[in-house]
């Protein structure tokens, strides 16, 4: 899994900061990629049950993999919100089976769980968290609202030092630039 540039990350928060991002951010299906991500900055609780995030089968396939879970602590972490519906398993509607099915056949390299995700948010009108540029490009192409792990961040952690403090831990995780970090900081900073 290869997280997007930081430039891209920049760009789509400037881009979703004119945008209502509660409206946006009603029904979330979010990817593997990202909900692990999630999981290791300790940020899990961005999802609620009045606002929970959305995943397939196939990312809790990835996400969640019994085998794993002894390497990777953030795996019990992710199986808990599942299980206390902070998180909900959907199966997908025939209607995203198949465009995950036709996502899979035009679209090699794609993997199942961002197919599932960006079928799923197109058959239902809601937006999709994704890491992947082909998957964020792939999406767009659909028009399926696209939103970022720091807009997620920003719009879903209320205090300004924890949210500086996930804001730090994300950008140690995916080699953000510091320039880039630092304008994220000021955002903080901003928004009080």
């Amino acid at each position: 899994m290869r997280p997007f540039g930081a430039f891209v990350i920049w760009l789509l928060f400037e881009y979703r900061l004119a945008m209502s991002s509660s409206d946006r951010l009603k029904g979330t299906v979010v990817d593997a990629g990202p909900l692990i991500y999630l999981a290791k900055i300790g940020a899990l609780d961005v999802f609620g049950r009045t606002a929970p995030g959305w995943i397939s089968p196939g990312v809790r396939r990835e996400a969640v993999t019994p085998p794993a879970a002894y390497r990777f602590p953030e795996i019990a972490t992710i199986d808990a919100a599942i299980r206390d519906g902070r998180i909900l398993v959907a199966e997908l509607r025939p209607e995203e089976v198949t465009l995950a099915a036709d996502l899979e056949a035009r679209i090699p390299g794609l993997g199942q769980g961002e197919r599932e995700s960006i079928a799923m948010a197109a058959g239902r009108g809601w937006s999709v968290v994704l890491l992947d540029r082909r998957a964020l490009r792939v999406a767009r192409m659909l028009g399926v609202s696209v939103v970022a792990v720091v807009e997620l961040l920003f719009d879903r952690t209320s205090e300004d030092e924890i949210l500086a403090r996930r804001l730090r831990h994300f950008a140690s995780l995916v080699d953000m630039r510091i320039d880039t970090l630092e304008r994220l900081l000021e955002q903080v900073k901003e928004r009080s």
